[in-house]
């Protein structure tokens, strides 16, 4: 579906103030897909949260889920949960999930100025920065924007109404990247904050992806998170605190079937529920026991 004209750029969690493929340290996921429907604009902006208000929903430790925003994802597959970006699924393919009860969290990119969606015109011209270093056609956003955030506000919203249970904001690293703008740490944090406020009050679970340095304070507004290749020493440090308040944490770990006897006894001293993939997050996987 989506083709060649995915662009991919995977975080490593191992790099708290390194760039990885030209992007920022230790965010999580960053992968950049062509959206084939969705998008929109209106809704509301929402307001800046402080403790969640609600658990992890759909997520529970244990569970068996997939992560695939590349293609078409197949919901005859036995897992619980998938991980995916609604927009690159079809409304068939969305329906049959949810009719097989299926649990959907969604991807998007909360932070960057994306061309291929539907929504991309709607961004006024003065919040569009910097192109990101390996990826000149995407654009860091700025974040504070009225705009920019009623905008995110909607498509969270579309997100609720295709079926979502919980959405994770990507791209969550602008004030430490080359964004084009004066952007603090504060700033991020606070842009997080209102996302999940936002995601909260469609009556969804939020899902955390951010750098090292913010992911401790971001925890009390945050369900879960998404930790990216942190099997490293120390690398998952900040995840295990996440871990330790009672929260899930999904972990994705490059690799193949030959590394299950090295990622899956550490993923499961670190209580993570985790799955081996390859870097486009396609179809492939390798599931950790449970």
């Amino acid at each position: 579906m989506v083709g060649s004209s995915l662009r991919c750029c995977l975080h490593s969690a191992l790099f708290a103030a390194a760039v990885l493929i030209g992007c920022d340290g230790s965010e999580g996921t960053l992968v950049h897909t062509a959206a084939s429907d969705g998008g929109g604009s209106g809704g509301s902006s929402g307001s800046v949260g402080g403790a969640s208000p609600t658990p992890s929903g759909s997520v529970v430790p244990g569970m068996s889920w997939q992560a695939q925003l590349l293609g078409e994802v197949d919901p005859s597959l036995d897992v619980e949960l998938f991980y995916l970006d609604p927009n690159n699924q079809s409304e068939a393919t969305r329906a049959e999930l949810l009719a097989a009860g299926k649990h959907l969290l969604c991807y998007v990119s909360a932070g960057t100025h994306e061309p291929w969606r539907d929504d991309a015109d709607e961004f006024p011209d003065g919040a569009l920065g910097n192109p990101l270093a390996n990826y000149p056609e995407e654009r860091w956003l700025d974040i504070r924007d009225a705009t920019v955030r009623e905008l995110q506000a909607a498509r969270i919203e579309n997100f609720a109404a295709a079926g979502c249970e919980g959405v994770l904001p990507a791209n969550l690293g602008a004030y430490a990247a080359d964004s084009g703008f004066d952007l603090t740490a504060d700033d991020q944090l606070d842009y997080a904050l209102f996302l999940a406020s936002t995601i909260h009050a469609r009556g969804m679970s939020a899902g955390l992806s951010i750098s090292a340095e913010l992911l401790a304070q971001a925890t009390p507004a945050f369900d879960w998170a998404l930790a990216i290749a942190c099997l490293e020493p120390g690398g998952c440090a900040a995840y295990q605190s996440f871990r330790a308040t009672g929260k899930p944490v999904l972990l994705i770990e490059f690799g193949d079937a030959g590394d299950v006897a090295t990622v899956c006894p550490a993923a499961e001293e670190l209580g993570f529920d985790a799955l081996i993939k390859q870097p486009d997050l396609g179809e492939f996987r390798v599931p950790c026991p449970g």
